[in-house]
């Protein structure tokens, strides 16, 4: 008799799960019928495991079989995007939503979507008004410039000055040291071909110099893209023109310029012990025609992508085509306007993302003992301690630094990592 199916009477019976207590408590939200299919497609995925070799003990499979009913409860009962605990050592972690909202804008988050909001209307007159006008305003404010844009994250933000600067095969000059991916794929070649210019490379991987882009500039240049690396940092042998420096240059060839900051900073971050970056006022201040910068990374707020600059500029955006697909809506502006004014009121360093950045080694250590301490005091088969360790900015934010913290350790007396996670 072949023994390669053997391993499948292990796996209980559909029949016998819908009794099982846990798993009928792990998808009580689904009702029978959602409950019924997610057992189904559990036990269907199981036995493809084990008829494709892999090796699977009665413990294994109830744990595989459960997993799929939690995934079924949490997509069409709960929620799939559910609070968790961020013990990666990530702060600003893509996969887990970046910045935590902070007071302000959490509540007039809650309080916006209970009801209608003021989106595009003028209360006076009741006439239709500019899209999130007082959160333009509030931009223009917090960074200096004369105009601003909110649209739904930064790689939109991008693509969309790129588009709006550029007509059929122009230029967009780019040093090869900024030709960068960041997470999920996205390509500074890619986004700027698909804005319809043809990229430009200047210098070389390492090092760029004023006059790789005077050499470069020429009667089909139609802006200069500057990028910040964002997720890697190079040092040595490297080098980067002034950024006043290159500006008069492009001005003088009446080229705009266009700053991708990334992760960009309304405060200077060396006020909070960070190191310094130039901010996007700064940039403003020293002329930059177009900066745009994320919502939801080390500004704290978000998901988003904001456009500052001229007047002309932003709104030649405005009036794109693409500006309607990509640009934000009601609750992401609610919350953004909120984070905005939180700079305004000089209350910036109480935002969740900026206290996680400052807190004191003391302060992280005596947090992860207690969680130690916790931990002990429950009946299992653990060993908790606390050790030195590092922790990371993440968010394309200061890939250079590592923040001192204090680690919680546990060694597991059976099974693995994975099991217990």
């Amino acid at each position: 008799m072949s023994t390669r199916h053997e391993p499948r009477r292990a796996v209980p019976s559909v029949g016998s799960l819908l009794e099982d207590e846990e798993v009928r408590a792990t998808g009580a939200d689904l009702g029978e019928p959602g409950l019924k299919k997610a057992i189904r497609d559990g036990v269907d995925r199981v036995r493809a495991e084990i008829d494709g070799g892999v090796e699977l003990d009665p413990e294994a499979i109830r744990r595989r079989i459960l997993e799929t009913v939690r995934l079924y409860a949490g997509v069409l009962g709960g929620g799939s995007i559910r609070r968790v605990i961020n013990a990666t050592g990530v702060v600003l972690h893509t996969n887990l939503g970046r910045a935590p909202l902070g007071a302000a804008a959490t509540r007039s988050l809650v309080e916006g979507a209970a009801g209608y909001n003021v989106v595009e209307m003028n209360l006076e007159d009741g006439r239709r008004g500019r899209r999130f006008e007082g959160l333009e305003a509030a931009l223009c404010e917090a960074t200096g410039s004369d105009a601003a844009l909110v649209v739904n994250n930064n790689a939109a933000a991008v693509l969309l000055a790129v588009s709006s600067l550029v007509e059929r095969r122009r230029e967009v000059l780019v040093s090869r040291g900024e030709l960068v991916e960041i997470g999920g794929s996205f390509r500074v070649p890619d986004v700027v071909a698909a804005g319809g210019a043809v990229l430009r490379e200047v210098g070389t991987t390492n090092r760029t110099h004023l006059e790789d882009y005077e050499a470069a500039i020429g009667p089909d240049t139609a802006a200069i893209l500057v990028v910040n690396p964002s997720n890697f940092h190079v040092s040595g042998f490297t080098a980067r023109p002034d950024f006043g420096d290159l500006l008069t240059l492009a001005h003088g060839h009446g080229v705009p310029v266009v700053e991708d900051q990334g992760s960009g900073y309304l405060a200077d971050p060396a006020d909070v012990g960070l190191p310094a970056r130039r901010t996007v006022g700064m940039a403003i201040a020293k002329g930059a025609d177009l900066v745009t910068f994320s919502g939801d990374k080390i500004l704290g707020g978000p998901q988003a992508g904001i456009v500052v600059g001229s007047e002309a500029r932003v709104n030649a955006m405005r009036k794109h085509p693409l500006a309607r697909a990509i640009r934000a809506d009601r609750l992401t502006a609610t919350a953004l306007e909120a984070t905005i004014r939180t700079y305004l009121d000089g209350r910036w360093r109480d935002l969740p993302v900026m206290q996680m950045l400052t807190a004191t080694p003391v302060e992280l250590s005596r947090r992860a003992q207690s969680l130690a301490d916790e931990l002990a005091s429950l009946d299992l088969p653990i060993d908790v301690g606390t050790g030195p360790g590092h922790s990371a900015v993440g968010g394309g934010a200061f890939p250079e630094v590592e923040l001192p913290t204090t680690l919680v350790l546990l060694a597991l007396a059976g099974g693995d990592a994975q099991d217990w996670a």
